[in-house]
């Protein structure tokens, strides 16, 4: 009776990994388990921020951005930081692909992915506002991927596009 039992188990819990690996296949790993290549990241710290030449894209001011050379310097809004933040929301909102994946509202800096059908893992952008007066603004935007071998000409496309939906000018 217990040998029965214990195929009866087994069979049931082999079962269930078969649906969820079967799952897993047809909806996509992180859509059913959450998405485990970024879990371990940490927001980006801009002040700080030491990255690997070559690797991602990277606009920032150069006041802010002490420790690596940013790739161009950023605009100034004709915004406040709130508007700004809310004109890249919307942004967002917009966008199936993107997705928030850590707010930081008191910092005013978001981390965002976005995934895209040729790559197998999503690039990280992150995005943090700096007031520059009670009418003006701007920001700093870091795109990479962390897993992958970065492409900084994708990441580079990718920021000039946010920053022409954002500010059409």
């Amino acid at each position: 009776m217990k040998i029965l039992d214990w195929v009866r188990a087994s069979t049931i819990a082999l079962s269930v990994l078969v649906i969820i690996g079967g799952l897993a296949l047809l909806y996509g790993w992180d859509t059913i388990f959450g998405d485990a290549t970024v879990g371990a990241l940490k927001p980006t710290d801009f002040e700080n921020l030491e990255r690997p030449e070559g690797k991602g894209f990277l606009v920032c001011p150069r006041f802010i951005c002490l420790a690596s050379e940013p790739d161009r310097e950023p605009s100034v809004f004709d915004v406040p930081a709130d508007r700004l933040r809310a004109l890249v929301l919307e942004y967002i909102d917009s966008q199936p692909e993107i997705r928030i994946w850590k707010a930081i509202p008191a910092d005013q800096q978001y981390e965002f992915m976005e995934k895209t059908p040729e790559m197998r893992s999503p690039d990280i952008i992150s995005v943090k506002f700096f007031p520059l007066s009670e009418t003006s603004s701007t920001m700093a935007i870091y795109s990479r991927s962390p897993l992958e071998d970065n492409d900084s000409e994708r990441s580079r496309l990718r920021i000039e596009r946010w920053l022409r939906l954002i500010d059409p000018q």
